[in-house]
């Protein structure tokens, strides 16, 4: 059983080699990493470069930034031949040394399921995932119903890279677009097994230094997505307060564009779902300053 592991990177210089390491630590060695280094203008390049002898490795440079959702991307229509299952894995955090043997372990034991997602720990060792049943199989409600909810490693089934599985690239980040649409049609297995460091010692898409306005234009679309892809169905499966959260943020992110109507429109939608939200305040106040 041969694992791919995706990893995008941008300007990563000063974590690629502790995440490289802890790939080739791996107490289970039937793998490949495939880097994906989307445009970055630092040294990354030169801290792969040493480890580009060893056939597990393997480089990948765009001439460009495109998002980290393009990248993975690339990296699906990368893996081997020999690759039955595919995993992914951010630049800035590590698996553990047991994390392929685990994964391959729970795999088997499970020969029907084609989605996993694994648990994560913090830096303080503190589990990330919100589930409290391992083995817990989510169909499409309950991943709508966020009874799923937390930071989990995927690892998908070759079939399902190859049937068509990609992240949506018009926006950046915003795997739940992806996720909730996979769910539609395959069931995820989550497991209580760690396999995985989070680290947030480094920037990162969700944790940027810098908020401009393309950051919050980027927001703003992936918001909009997954309200226009998915709200009939948070509707019918009652996700009330996971469909106001969408729609306050919409709000807030009108308003910060200084686009007052729209502003209001989403606020008061989401009003309907869950009037007692604090982000409504924080709604108002950026609704005073647009004035």
């Amino acid at each position: 059983m041969k694992f791919s592991i995706i990893t995008p990177t941008y300007n990563r210089e000063h974590t690629l080699e502790r995440l490289i390491e802890s790939v080739l630590n791996q107490s289970y060695q039937e793998f490949e990493l495939i880097i994906i280094d989307d445009g970055s203008t630092d040294k990354s390049r030169d801290v792969v470069q040493k480890y580009l002898e060893n056939p597990k490795i393997r480089y990948i440079e765009l001439a460009k930034n495109s998002g980290v959702n393009r990248a993975r991307n690339i990296g699906f229509d990368a893996i081997s031949e020999e690759t039955k299952w595919v995993t992914l894995l951010d630049s800035d955090d590590t698996f553990l040394p047991e994390a392929l043997a685990l994964m391959k372990k729970v795999i088997e034991e499970h020969a029907e399921q084609e989605y996993f997602r694994f648990s994560e720990v913090n830096s303080e060792g503190k589990r990330l995932g919100y589930v409290e049943e391992d083995n817990f199989v989510a169909d499409y409600r309950s991943t709508v119903l966020e009874e799923a909810y937390g930071g989990w490693t995927v690892t998908l089934s070759r079939n399902i890279v190859e049937g068509g599985f990609r992240f949506e690239e018009s926006v950046n980040g915003f795997e739940s677009l992806s996720w909730f649409e996979l769910s539609k049609t395959t069931p995820c297995l989550y497991s209580l097994e760690v396999v995985k460091l989070y680290l947030t010692d480094t920037e990162s898409l969700t944790r940027p230094s810098k908020r401009d306005k393309a950051f919050y234009e980027n927001q703003k679309e992936g918001n909009r997505l997954i309200y226009e892809r998915f709200a009939s169905d948070m509707k019918c499966f009652g996700a009330r307060r996971g469909l106001a959260t969408v729609l306050y943020e919409l709000g807030k992110l009108y308003f910060l564009s200084k686009d007052r109507r729209l502003g209001f429109h989403y606020t008061l939608k989401a009003m309907g779902y869950n009037p007692w939200n604090l982000r409504i305040f924080r709604n108002l106040l950026l609704s005073f300053k647009t004035i």
